[in-house]
């Protein structure tokens, strides 16, 4: 998986989408936030808790860790018809196209309507977060950018990276310090105090570009991130499970807590190849050859009996396990 590749993006990995062919980050958003209320008539006979934003955009992040992208599809399309001006309805074909662009064999096809997206999700977002916003708001407005800035970088954008960067970290400071009141926070300043710092170790020449910057600690961010993990909010705790499990994989720093993480992800949505892939990536890790040869084994298995996935995406992570 190679999508995407470069030294800053490890700095990018911030808050997004769990998961991608890199980091298909997978994304790191609880879906809550500034929900907007609607009518009987409206609601067409739903049922009620259906008919908010927040809660669909949940069930669309949900149905794409579970890799059903034909039930994803429906939500976030019903989602923006009935919601056209709140930003989550946007934010939720964000999600989709992410997710879908980490899963495709050529995401070149699909990074246009992933900027579309979230061209027209950052305005809305933008007012939620001008005027009295909550917790959540200021959550996914962090997640707004961080998901752009990667797909700048990814293009080699980097002014327009910065730029974009900038913005999200501004709403990090802020939000920092308030993991308790709000426990979404853990997973965003996790994420910030680990990846800063180990982005400032290994790429000196970047604390030229964050000289304004707070500075990252990455023991705290681990901290950080294993309290996002404990929480009983399934998808902080997915997200946070993912980056902790890419964290101790990286460069074999600790394969053993890194397949705790991956067998937790996979038992939660075996049907996620990306989890898989990386469950897979834990085992090599730790030479364990049966359990190499038993998660290929089970990858084919949802693979060829997953009807929510393209035929493209099928044959991608079947080539992916097909030299092992």
């Amino acid at each position: 998986m190679n999508y995407p590749n470069t030294a800053l993006l490890f700095l990018l990995l911030l808050f997004a989408p769990a998961t991608g062919t890199q980091a298909a980050s997978p994304l790191s958003c609880h879906a809550g936030g500034n929900e907007m209320s609607v009518s009987a008539d409206e609601g067409g006979g739903m049922d009620p808790a259906s008919m908010y934003p927040a809660s669909m955009l949940e069930d669309v992040v949900t149905a794409l860790y579970r890799f059903d992208f034909r039930v994803a599809e429906s939500l976030s399309r019903e989602l923006l018809e009935r919601h056209p001006g709140h930003y989550l309805a946007h934010f939720s074909r964000v999600y989709y196209n992410w997710w879908l662009m980490i899963t495709w064999p050529r995401p070149a096809e699909v990074e246009t309507r992933y900027r579309e997206s979230i061209l027209q999700a950052l305005p809305l977002a933008r007012k939620a977060v001008e005027g009295p916003a909550s917790d959540q708001d200021v959550f996914n407005y962090i997640n707004l950018h961080a998901m752009l800035a990667r797909l700048d970088l990814q293009q080699g954008a980097w002014i327009r990276t910065m730029k974009t960067l900038r913005l999200c970290v501004v709403q990090v400071e802020k939000s920092m310090g308030r993991e308790e009141a709000f426990g979404g926070f853990y997973l965003t300043s996790g994420l910030y105090n680990y990846l800063i710092s180990e982005a400032m170790r290994r790429y000196p020449f970047l604390k030229l570009y964050a000289l304004f910057y707070p500075e990252g600690d990455r023991e705290r961010g681990i901290s950080q991130l294993e309290k996002a993990f404990a929480s009983d909010e399934a998808l902080w705790k997915t997200e946070a499970g993912y980056f902790l499990m890419r964290i101790h994989l990286e460069k074999g720093q600790d394969a053993r807590l890194a397949e705790k993480y991956a067998s937790w992800l996979t038992t939660a949505y075996p049907s996620n190849l990306i989890f898989q892939y990386y469950h897979l990536q834990a085992m090599v890790a730790l030479g364990d050859e049966r359990g190499v040869r038993e998660k290929i084994a089970e990858i084919r298995r949802e693979a060829f009996g997953n009807r929510s996935i393209s035929p493209e995406q099928r044959t991608y992570f079947l080539d992916l396990v097909r030299d092992y």
